[in-house]
């Protein structure tokens, strides 16, 4: 009787634990998400108030302009990879889409795909 009782209550702490890891590594892992979630969110919000300030006072200006904003404001920053395909200039994850050697909008995507592309350097 004796017997029956501690093989049960064994058994009964050897459950309890195991629910006891699991619900700990589920609290860590919706913490862990819950804080990438709001980074990716207040990066989203700075881009898109980013994208509102350059549209707001770039639209219009020449290509020649354009890229030599670019190429001042990312000079310190060689990583970021600058290039235009089709009437497009890609930076980083903005698009600024020319129409006749102007500005005509700026987007935001996801990263742009980079063969077949004419590479920007010291010229438009």
């Amino acid at each position: 009787m004796m017997r029956k009782s501690t093989i049960f209550l064994s058994i009964a702490f050897v459950i309890s634990f195991l629910g006891c890891i699991y619900f700990a590594v589920l609290w860590i892992d919706t913490s862990i998400t819950l804080t990438y979630s709001d980074s990716s969110y207040q990066q989203n919000r700075a881009l898109q108030q980013i994208h509102f300030l350059l549209e707001k006072e770039w639209v219009g200006i020449s290509e020649q302009v354009l890229f030599e904003k670019i190429k001042i404001a990312f000079k310190k920053h060689p990583e970021v990879i600058v290039f235009k395909k089709e009437g497009v200039i890609h930076v980083g994850v903005l698009s600024f889409e020319l129409q006749m050697g102007k500005l005509e909008s700026i987007s935001i995507h996801n990263v742009p795909d980079l063969p077949c592309c004419k590479k920007l350097n010291d010229n438009p």
